[in-house]
């Protein structure tokens, strides 16, 4: 079962991936931030002078079901096709993770601000994170749109095969009358061959009985005819 998942949602993956690429060829997006500047702060972590999301790593989610880590890579490696470069709200992302840990905490009132302010200086605000960050959810429902299609075609297809089913299942049904209709006229063929033998084995018996004391008699009569006659 897991190589069909995998299977499945390799497919899933070309698919989609194939319906994005024309948007992604398209003309190149231009940030609207500011041009990035190095700068020294106080802070525990230094921002990247030019962080890129290909060596970006998905953190760890924490949910009621764990999340499938193989649609996590693919769900990243799409926003990395449409995300341009510079600090932005995945930059921001990955600083919250490294930020928590060395706060040892996850509570956002902490890491949060903690994490913007060596940013803001660079000229990164809150209204380009929001942006950017909503950027990333288009992204994401696009991806679930064609999930969707394609989970609509899986479902399509199983349809299919269900009604197929049927067809074979009625096909049987008809061939099972079938088979018992037949059968039921083989054992009539049977008991009439077996009655047929029967009679046909009396008549002999009784036709050789009458033979046999008919053709005595002729010889009986034919010898006395010669002996006293």
């Amino acid at each position: 079962m897991e190589s069909e998942k995998k299977g499945f949602f390799s497919s899933l993956g070309d698919l989609t991936s194939k319906l994005i690429m024309s948007e992604v060829d398209g003309p190149e997006t231009t940030k609207e931030a500011p041009a990035q500047v190095s700068v020294q702060t106080s802070a525990p972590v230094q921002p990247s002078t030019s962080p890129s999301l290909q060596t970006f790593q998905t953190p760890q989610i924490n949910t009621d079901s764990e999340a499938d880590q193989e649609l996590l890579s693919m769900l990243k490696g799409k926003i990395d096709k449409k995300n341009p470069s510079g600090y932005d709200y995945i930059e921001f992302s990955q600083g919250i993770v490294k930020m928590a840990t060395i706060l040892k905490t996850t509570d956002p009132s902490v890491v949060f601000p903690a994490t913007f302010g060596p940013v803001e200086s660079m000229g990164v605000t809150k209204d380009y994170l929001i942006k950017t960050a909503d950027m990333c959810i288009v992204v994401l429902d696009e991806e679930k749109s064609n999930f969707e299609n394609e989970i609509s075609k899986q479902n399509s297809n199983t349809e299919n095969s269900k009604a197929k089913l049927l067809d074979i299942d009625s096909k049987i049904q008809l061939l099972s009358e079938e088979i018992q209709k037949l059968s039921a006229e083989k054992i009539e063929v049977s008991s009439s061959i077996e009655e047929d033998a029967k009679g046909i084995q009396l008549a002999s018996n009784k036709f050789s009985k009458a033979y046999e004391t008919y053709k005595n008699k002729v010889l009986s009569d034919r010898n006395n005819i010669s002996k006293y006659l």
